[in-house]
């Protein structure tokens, strides 16, 4: 009987060190900072993203531009006509590619600020941080950009274009 008491003491003990873990992971979770806006402390960029639209339109996207569809296509590796089709297809597709406005009123990134963002990180392998200079946008926004621009491809190109093989 005494054996039973032993083994029944340590099943309590067990059991108390697993609630006393969750409860205190609880407590972390809720002393963490959800990261939202500017941080106390950290030095604000004005990265005038504007700019980086107006910048994106007049190099590839105006009856003039700057680069040719040759230029496009080098680029991107596909047609503008096919990219202007993504950035359609992604900004009726979630809702993170429609330009929103911020809590003062700024216009915040347009749809193809974000894809052309996700699109250069695919096509050349490249860091986020590489693009913020072109883009204007920054670097953990344009990560962000990446994996809803990746969902919604999938999303919404998948069963036509992302099919198993027919081997």
């Amino acid at each position: 009987m005494s054996d039973w008491w032993d083994e029944e003491d340590e099943s309590d003990d067990d059991d108390l060190f697993i609630i006393a873990g969750l409860l205190e992971g609880s407590r972390r979770n809720k002393c963490k900072k959800k990261f939202r806006g500017s941080l106390p402390g950290r030095h604000k960029v004005p990265r005038n993203i504007s700019e980086g639209h107006n910048r994106i339109y007049l190099d590839y996207f105006v009856d003039q531009c700057v680069y040719t569809e040759k230029h496009f296509r080098r680029r991107f590796r596909m047609s503008r006509s096919l990219f202007l089709r993504i950035v359609d297809a992604v900004e009726s597709h979630d809702d993170y590619f429609h330009q929103k406005p911020d809590a003062i009123g700024t216009l915040g990134a347009s749809p193809i600020q974000k894809v052309v963002a996700a699109v250069r990180m695919l096509a050349y392998g490249i860091l986020a941080d590489f693009l913020d200079e072109y883009v204007r946008m920054g670097e953990s926004t344009i990560i962000e950009c990446l994996k809803h621009f990746v969902k919604a491809i999938v999303d919404v190109f998948g069963e036509e274009y992302l099919r198993a093989l027919n081997a």
